[in-house]
């Protein structure tokens, strides 16, 4: 009999307060960007509930830092509609079929969604250079191609103590 429990991939518990604090004061954050992607204590601020989870392939943190570039440049982390801006902060899913499930903020309904899709790949190419970029395969072949030009702050092997509440207060 086959054990599939080995083979979930259970999304990480979210920190709703966190997120909101997150999504409240987005835009102060993208517009000082280059405070939070500069600075190790900054970039790597990790705010649970981001990040991507895939079945085979374990779970990969998203910081604050990584998440801020996935958001100020053409990925597919950033979705601007008439039903409002998304920010995609978590992915989840089977990179083997490609079925995924996005944990996302509308800006329009000031809401946390939730929705399910087909293209795993898709969100997964884009965060990969952030996430390991070409070291690692992850057992996919081949490894995916994003051609957003995104790089993780390096010499930081932990997250920062930093509260994402003190940066915005340094910030504003």
């Amino acid at each position: 009999m086959l054990n599939t429990s080995c083979y979930a991939a259970s999304e990480p518990c979210g920190d709703k307060e966190s997120l909101s604090v997150l999504f409240e004061n987005i835009d102060v954050l993208l517009k000082n960007i280059k405070s939070a992607i500069s600075a190790p204590e900054n970039y790597y601020i990790q705010i649970q509930g981001t990040g991507i989870t895939g079945v085979y392939i374990g779970f990969f943190p998203l910081y604050l830092g990584d998440l801020l570039q996935l958001w100020s440049c053409k990925s597919a982390w950033l979705e601007k509609s008439e039903s409002g801006t998304k920010y995609i902060y978590h992915l989840g899913g089977f990179p083997t079929s490609g079925q995924c499930w996005l944990k996302m903020y509308n800006t329009k309904t000031c809401r946390f969604e939730s929705e399910e899709r087909g293209s795993f790949i898709k969100y997964f190419a884009d965060a990969h250079p952030l996430i390991g970029g070409g070291k690692t395969q992850f057992g996919l072949f081949p490894p995916p191609q994003s051609k957003i030009k995104i790089a993780r702050l390096a010499g930081f092997k932990n997250q920062s103590n930093k509260t994402l509440k003190e940066l915005i207060a340094e910030i504003k």
